[in-house]
């Protein structure tokens, strides 16, 4: 997006700006905004921060500083900060426009910028370190209910088309129609010290940690329980990032603790599918305005130098005559690749994962770290401290 007083001028008054600021914060925080008061003390993080951020650019054609938005900020001073700095602000500028279609919601549709870039970084065609992206975190619920909360999932499952995802072969993605939760595993440690269970929690982590960064075919969701002694349980959460970020995976623990603790809670209707939402975004690339923009960046990074040979194999230096060549490391057991087929050896990428075959990992713990982003709560679990989030 470009901001230039070459774009032309619309005047708004200071009531009609604050109207429309208080339309996008109530739908950013999800309640209704106090005016003086700071954003951040409204439940505005980083994420959400972004978004206004690039709203106003978007709504206004006014590029607000995003750290003053982050920290400072409260919606008074930045309808008075829009009024002020409004003769930057394009006529053309226009919300994204999305429209529903239902009757296509279970039809392919391509994958966005982020999520391909994803998919080829887990492709073993393209590279010796071939690693998904995750989001892991852990939690205590005491006096759990194993039944009400597989039920509560269920429904977050049947009413966010994201958790019913899968990859195509061809590349694209779809929405399932119906996705049968499947029962969570039960670690039942129980009947073990403190210290025991401590340490089969760790292991039961590790575990869950080391399949999601390896398979390739892997769930994008993966749920686990451990039961420990006394009233309290840990549920073991993993989420592949293709199908959301940090602020929905947020969202989506809010509505689980609501539906948990309140099977009659109800969800928040959807206006819009994923596939209307990506087909919105990839529509825009045909508009004047957005090849005007690709024009003005493409001159303004010009001058930068090349970046990376994406999926370029990576080769190891020839020896120079004063550097003795290193003795290769001798891989694990576990790590020995099977014998490729000749066949395959160039085979075309498929971005369907089925079929992949597995390739060795130099540095197994440290591509399981990189490609899992484990919570800051699950960090300090090894030290006895664990997020209670919910109570019963």
């Amino acid at each position: 997006m470009r901001f230039g007083k070459d774009a032309g001028v619309t005047r708004r008054t200071l009531a009609s700006i604050s109207s429309t600021l208080t339309d996008l914060l109530q739908e950013i925080l999800q309640h209704s905004p106090t005016p003086e008061q700071p954003l951040r003390a409204q439940g505005l993080d980083s994420m959400s921060a972004t978004r206004l951020w690039l709203e106003l650019c978007t709504t206004f054609g006014v590029d607000l500083t995003l750290l003053w938005l982050a920290t400072e900020a409260s919606p008074q001073q930045i309808a008075h900060a829009l009024l002020e700095r409004q003769s930057d602000a394009p006529s053309d500028g226009a919300r994204l426009q999305v429209t529903a279609e239902a009757a296509q919601k279970d039809q392919p549709f391509p994958l966005t910028p982020i999520q391909e870039a994803y998919v080829l970084g887990s492709q073993p065609e393209l590279t010796a370190d071939p690693v998904g992206c995750d989001q892991y975190v852990e939690f205590e619920v005491h006096e759990l209910d194993v039944t009400r909360l597989h039920q509560a999932w269920q429904r977050l499952t049947d009413h966010h088309d994201m958790l019913r995802w899968e990859l195509l072969a061809d590349g694209q993605q779809r929405i399932r129609d119906r996705v049968e939760v499947l029962p969570f595993p039960i670690h039942d440690l129980r009947g073990h010290s403190q210290e025991a269970a401590h340490d089969a929690l760790l292991v039961v982590r590790d575990a869950l940690l080391e399949r999601r960064a390896d398979a390739l075919d892997r769930a994008p969701v993966d749920i686990e329980l451990s039961l420990l002694p006394g009233d309290a349980a840990v549920v073991h959460l993993g989420v592949d990032l293709l199908i959301t970020d940090g602020h929905g995976l947020a969202v989506l623990l809010q509505q689980w603790h609501a539906c948990y603790h309140d099977p009659s809670w109800q969800l928040p209707a959807a206006s819009a599918g994923p596939r209307d939402c990506v087909l919105a975004l990839a529509a825009r690339a045909h508009t004047e305005t957005y090849r005007a923009d690709l024009a003005w960046w493409a001159q303004t990074l010009e001058a930068l130098p090349p970046g990376p040979q994406l999926g370029a194999m990576p080769t190891a230096a020839a020896p120079t005559a004063t550097t003795a060549p290193e003795a290769p490391e001798a891989p694990e057991a576990s790590d020995t690749p099977d014998a490729p087929d000749a066949s395959d050896a160039r085979a075309p990428l498929a971005l369907g994962r089925a079929g992949s075959r597995r390739v060795r990992r130099p540095a197994r713990r440290r591509a399981r770290l990189r490609g899992v982003a484990v919570s800051d709560g699950a960090r300090r679990a090894g030290a006895g401290h664990r997020p209670v989030l919910w109570r019963p």
